[in-house]
């Protein structure tokens, strides 16, 4: 890998073209390679760059200091005619990147993780037979671990391996002919992995957890009804139960459930009898793990509302309240980060006028409308607002940016608004036709939000809970997307991709959240034709 180098150099730096049997992977650990970066510079301090070389037109990937002081080439992961570069992901605590990628077009999709302050890489995925390749990766939220699935002539088998390459398991267990796993998720306390697969009856979805050692697979999703299966799971933060639904007891109705993770005792169900048609929907546990929150119909058939229960199933409660006739909750809600809250959207008070609301978890008080009075036509967010990152909670859970067009039907605006009370403000500037806002993200003490805003006044935008919102960067002359989310790992500058107007290729920026100072953090030689993904 080069040695970080000044910007200003970068223009004439020469890219040398790896054989055409090279390969891919750079062996083992990382040997003897240099520090890539100055003294100082630590892996929370970089942002990874991936893109085509413009004079090879070969997948590269770089790493660069988000303060600006220089940027490397990862030359250990060598790619030929054919290869490309599928998926690179920070582990949670920033230390190790993980990329998933086909290095030459021949040998198929591998997993490598990159040591970020000497660029040595490492191939994770084991030996890996003709014909068989990595299809999806996971980090352990202690960042120690990887979980990835690799399609092979019998199933599609679940492993783990530590992030050094060691230790490689295969954790699925038996699986019958015709069976493979499904999706799959660590445990919050890293120690287990979930799965779906058809392990035990070919056809037949059902939830298995194992160890990360590969000792201990239980199904713990109990019976399912002929024809029925899992359809989704989600861990407790606590890491004792998995909420699971899909159609276990019946197949008239999807339902939801949670179950205990070490396979013991009897699965719960959170609702009463569904109607037959019935269904659950989106659902997520508060981030304490207190209660389990979801959309159903449970009361009235195709009219959706929300619902929270106890872990153990006990304790039904509605937190929406009384709709308006002809009235529904979309499908996203969120917790509070402090789990004293539910955001919802709904036409909760006016059939067809969707609007922002939050309750109580527990229905101790009725739910509040926080979001201002819409426009006719007026909408928020979208079906997937909250997904969409169109309603984002401020981490210390006092407010709630928002996206709406409540103003001018077809022009976004950005508002904030406390948690409790109708207050919201709009911080971003006065809406125009097709104004589209996007990258919503609160600094990390809840004090400012910041957002791009495409169309009329476009550009990177800081704002304050109570506006205006200052132009840190316009998007003319050119065109500005700010990386997703946009913070660095320490939140203390905001990153993103920027293409002058006549230029051919990104150059990524990055600007102090408390001067707005900016940083020219990587200049890649990139080809005109191909994107500069950020992680």
């Amino acid at each position: 890998m080069r040695l970080a180098r000044p910007l200003a150099l970068l223009a004439l730096a020469f890219c040398s073209v790896p054989c055409a049997g090279c390969g891919g992977g750079g062996g083992g650990g990382g040997g003897g390679n240099p520090p890539l970066f100055q003294a100082g510079v630590t892996p929370q301090d970089l942002v990874a760059v991936g893109y085509a070389d413009a004079t090879t037109l070969l997948p590269r990937l770089s790493l660069a200091d988000v303060k600006g002081s220089g940027e490397a080439i990862v030359d250990d992961l060598v790619f030929a005619a054919g290869g490309g570069i599928e998926d690179f992901v920070w582990s949670p605590d920033h230390t190790r990147l993980a990329v998933l990628a086909q290095p030459d077009g021949v040998v198929d999709s591998i997993l490598y993780v990159v040591e970020p302050l000497t660029g040595a890489v490492t191939q994770v995925s084991g030996p890996q037979t003709a014909g068989t390749y990595v299809t999806d990766f996971a980090w352990s939220p202690d960042s120690s671990h990887l979980a990835f699935t690799r399609n092979q002539p019998v199933g599609e088998p679940l492993f783990v391996v530590r992030s050094d390459g060691s230790g490689l398991l295969d954790v699925t267990g038996p699986v019958v002919p015709g069976g493979r796993v499904g999706s799959y998720a660590w445990a919050p306390d890293s120690s287990r992995l979930a799965f779906l697969g058809d392990l035990d009856v070919a056809g037949a979805s059902e939830l298995f957890v194992a160890n990360r050692d590969g000792a201990g697979r239980v199904k713990v999703s109990g019976s399912i009804v002929a024809g029925g299966g899992i359809f989704d799971f989600d861990w407790s933060p606590d890491s004792t139960r998995i909420a699971v639904s899909g159609q276990l007891a019946t197949t008239e109705a999807t339902e939801l459930f949670t179950v205990l993770a070490d396979g013991t005792g009897v699965r719960a169900r959170v609702h009463p009898n569904l109607p037959v048609g019935g269904s659950v929907s989106r659902f997520g546990w508060a981030p304490d793990g207190s209660r389990l929150a979801y959309v159903s119909d449970q009361v009235t058939a195709a009219v959706f509302e929300l619902f929270t229960s106890l872990p153990d199933g006990t304790g039904n409660l509605k937190p929406s309240g009384a709709l308006v006739a002809g009235g529904a909750v979309e499908d996203s809600f969120a917790w509070a980060p402090d789990s004293s809250r539910i955001a919802f959207v709904a036409d909760l008070l006016t059939d067809d006028v969707r609007e922002l609301f939050t309750a109580p978890g527990d229905a101790s008080a009725a739910p509040v409308r926080v979001s201002g009075p819409m426009i006719a036509a007026g909408d928020l967010g979208g079906d997937a607002a909250f997904s969409s990152g169109h309603v984002v909670w401020s981490p210390d859970s006092s407010h709630i940016a928002y996206v709406a067009d409540q103003e001018l039907d077809g022009g976004e605006s950005l508002y904030v608004t406390l948690a409790t009370s109708a207050s919201a403000v709009r911080v971003s500037p006065a809406p125009a036709a097709q104004d589209s806002i996007a990258q919503v993200t609160w600094t990390h003490d809840s004090t400012r939000v910041f957002f791009n805003l495409a169309i009329a006044g476009g550009g990177l935008h800081v704002s304050t809970v109570a506006g205006p919102s200052q132009l840190i960067v316009p998007s003319a002359p050119g065109f500005l997307s700010a990386k997703f989310p946009p913070l660095s790992f320490a939140g203390d500058r905001v990153i993103a991709r920027f293409r002058p107007t006549g230029a051919d290729i990104d150059d990524v920026r990055s600007y102090d959240v408390g001067t707005f100072d900016e940083a020219i953090v990587a200049a890649p030689d990139a080809s005109p034709f191909s994107s500069v993904d950020l992680e």
